[in-house]
């Protein structure tokens, strides 16, 4: 795992868009608090940079839907 403040600040080797608060749900099993899946979380430090960088944009995509879920359940 990445130091937190690594995380953070986008220093470091293997910056993560996870924060550390694992909670997988849902039918596509996206967790909570980054979007990932598990095995994407597990695979990230073995990805290229390219990959990593369409995972992002698909994060962006995936907590947007995922917020606008929320709000619909209100």
């Amino acid at each position: 795992q990445c130091n937190p403040i690594n995380r953070i600040f986008g220093m470091g080797k293997h910056y993560s868009p996870c924060i550390d608060v694992c909670k997988y749900q849902g039918p596509k099993g996206w967790c909570l608090a980054c979007g990932m899946t598990s095995k994407e979380s597990r695979d990230w430090k073995g990805m290229k940079p390219y990959s990593r960088s369409i995972l992002m944009k698909q994060l962006q995509r995936r907590k947007s839907a995922m917020s606008n879920r929320e709000h619909e359940m209100e």
